[in-house]
Formats: structure tokens, sequence, C-alpha cells
């Protein structure tokens, strides 16, 4: 058995390793156009790699299409017992899992190593032009050569992070053999709005994220946001911006910041009240310096406040709203919403379409949230489309 993987990141790197230790006569060929593998592996988690979280379900990910597919892959699944076999020592942190080392190096130096040792074929600087079935074979048209499998598997990401190897050749590939793409959007990424925040420019606060569109909630989320010259940036925001992307064309979506969570109104209210009496600028000590001028210029006020006003100012900062203009470009995204319908693969990720055709991860419609998610599911669409092979 003859199989090329096209795509060296998270889905094609496991996939490889696993079927080449489960079938030792297989003879298995990754193939990847970057220099080296596993580009966007190294920069997960910011270099710490968030390989996989401690919580999991189909409600964390947005296949809302098909909720059940994404239940099941990951049922029986023993992710992090197949990363810890391979060699991979783990640490936890509020959920998440990471390398022991805290260092994504850590993970491709343990997967390059069994790469080396199950003699998996590494093609790397090489793209894929096409395929096509041919006398029971599917030839595989290469940049540089043309090679002969009995299967193909498709790993190659969505259109995230450029630079890292994904930008989306490969749907334009899978279109022209007759497949459904849903519509490609940028997601885990920043989003523009529409107030002036140039002053706010590199400010983190922690504050509890909702997102509406049209005055219903759709998401919240306590977490950093991190404002940006033109825009909001921080997990909680690249999280809203996902949910976005699914629902782009109705584009009446706002951004509100509770940027005291912890305090009731009338407990914020008492707080600024007494500071008042005492002769101390209320928003000084509780907003840093450019948001509590920010604010003052909002609610028209400065200087020493009467109740009234200050219940203004309370109402504003418990339920700062931003106006979302747009997303930021795939260059800045995390993941790519949108893909290969999944009602086109079976269970075991082949193509309902073509015989021997598998398609893998990212390149796939279904995203998820930050937090080691989407690696998650890279991590399942492999375990799963090996052991589902040839049953």
């Amino acid at each position: 058995m003859r199989i090329a993987i096209i795509g060296g990141g998270p889905s094609g790197i496991l996939s490889a390793i696993m079927l080449k230790k489960k079938n030792p006569n297989y003879e298995v060929i990754l193939i990847e156009k970057e220099e080296r593998l596993g580009k966007k592996i190294y920069v997960s988690g910011n270099g710490r790699c968030n390989l996989a979280n401690n919580s999991v379900g189909e409600k964390l990910y947005h296949s809302y299409r098909h909720p059940i597919f994404t239940r099941e892959i990951f049922e029986n699944l023993e992710i992090l017992k197949t990363l810890q076999e391979l060699g991979i020592d783990l640490r936890l942190e509020d959920n998440l899992w990471y390398p022991y080392t805290e260092h994504a190096k850590t993970v491709m130096d343990v997967f390059n190593y069994h790469l080396k040792k199950e003699n998996i074929i590494v093609k790397n600087k090489t793209t894929m032009v096409d395929y096509c079935h041919k006398d029971n074979q599917i030839e595989v048209i290469l940049d540089k050569e043309t090679l002969f499998v009995d299967k193909l598997v498709i790993a190659c990401g969505g259109k995230s992070s450029s630079v890292h190897g994904s930008d989306g050749t490969i749907f334009d590939i899978l279109k022209n053999h007759g497949y459904i793409v849903t519509p490609l959007y940028p997601g885990l990424v920043p989003v523009k709005i529409k107030e002036d925040v140039l002053t706010l420019k590199g400010i983190k606060i922690k504050c509890l994220v909702t997102l509406t569109q049209e005055e219903e909630i759709i998401y919240q989320e306590n977490g950093e946001v991190l404002f940006k010259e033109d825009g909001l940036s921080g997990i909680a925001i690249m999280n809203c911006s996902s949910l976005i992307a699914r629902n782009i064309e109705n584009q009446n979506f706002d951004i509100h910041l509770d940027l005291f969570p912890h305090l009731s109104k009338n407990e914020l209210l008492k707080m600024w009240i007494d500071k008042e009496q005492n002769g101390y600028p209320y928003l000084d000590g509780s907003l840093i310096g450019p948001l509590a001028r920010y604010v003052e210029n909002l609610t028209h006020t400065k200087g020493r406040k009467s109740k009234e006003e200050l219940e203004t100012v309370v109402n504003v900062v418990k339920n700062l709203s931003f106006t979302f203009d747009s997303l930021y470009s795939f260059k800045t995204s995390q993941v790519t919403v949108g893909g290969i319908c999944i009602d086109q693969i079976k269970e075991n990720f082949e193509s309902r379409k073509e015989n021997n055709i598998y398609i893998l991860g990212e390149t796939l419609d279904n995203d998820g949230l930050c937090g080691g998610y989407n690696l998650m599911w890279c991590w399942a669409c492999a375990l799963q489309f090996v052991n589902k092979l040839d049953k």
C-alpha cells in the first residue's frame, strides 16, 4: 500500500506516523510545500503549543451543520494518551494541555524523530498541482514530479496564516473536482470597529466580553482585551470573530465590555462616590489613564461629579459598546472558517465523491474556539482516519 499525504501540519504529520506504526509495510509519503514541517505547530500557543483542552465537545466547535459528526469523532479517541506514548510529556494549566517543556519545538522534535524512525518519506518544498484517478491508482501531480499511489490524504489546512504554509490553494483544486466549498473567512482574528480608539492602542484590560447581534446575546466570555489602533484583539475577541464570520452576511454586531464584571453597578457607584468625597478623581486608580480619559470624553464628564453623572459613567463602563466594522485579514487569523462541507466525507474521512481520497483537519468546514480546540480537531481527524482505514 502506497499512501501520499499532502500537508505537513498537525493532521498530516500525526496521520503519517500512526499509519506507519500500525502498518509497517505501507509506504507513506508526506508532502509539504514549506521548507520545514509543522510551521503552525511551532507558533501555536505563542510558541508554548497548546496541544489540547481538558473539556471537549461539539458545542465548542462551529460545525453547527453536523454536530453529531464532531461529537462522534472525539468519542473513544485517546488523544492525550497517544501524544504521551509518542514521547511528549504533558502539563495541565487551567484546563489547557502543553508539552511539559512549554516549547512547541519539543513537539516537533518528537514528531521528527518518529518520522525518521518509521522511514516515512518526507518531501519538503513540494507542492501538489492536481491529482486524477488512473488505472486503479491515483496520479498525484506535483510541481517537481508525478507520483502514483493507492490512497491520497489531503490535510493542507485552510487559508489562514499563509506565511506558515496554508494559503487556501487546495480549495481551488478541490472545487475543480466537484467539491462544495463553503465561503471562507478568517477566524480567531482581531476585529475592526467603527469607533476611534487610536488613543487606546496597546492597552490591555480584563473584562467581560459580550457579543450581540441586533441586541441578541450571541456569546459571552471573561478574558483579556487588547486595543489596537483600529479595533480589538485578545482571546475573547478572537472567539467572537469566528462567530461573526459564521454570520457575516448579517452585519449588525456589537461588542460590549463590562470593565468591572466583579462589581455590581451599585457597588461601583458607592466606591466612586467614596473616592469623590475623599477628594480623589473617581476614575483614576480604577482605569488606566488613556482609558479613563476616553470614558470622560465619551460621557462628557470631567472634574468632580454629581451622583447623577457618576451613574451615567457607571452605566457606560459596565457596558462599553463598540460597533463591528470588519474582520482582520487571513494573514493574522489563526483558523479558517469554512471549507469542504462535512457531508461530502464519510466517517473515516474518505470522500463520498471519489474513492481513496481522504480529507482531514482544517480543510474541512469545522473550526473551534481558542484553547487547543483546533489542534485537538486535527489530532482527532488523524487518529480517526488511521483507526478506520479500510474498515
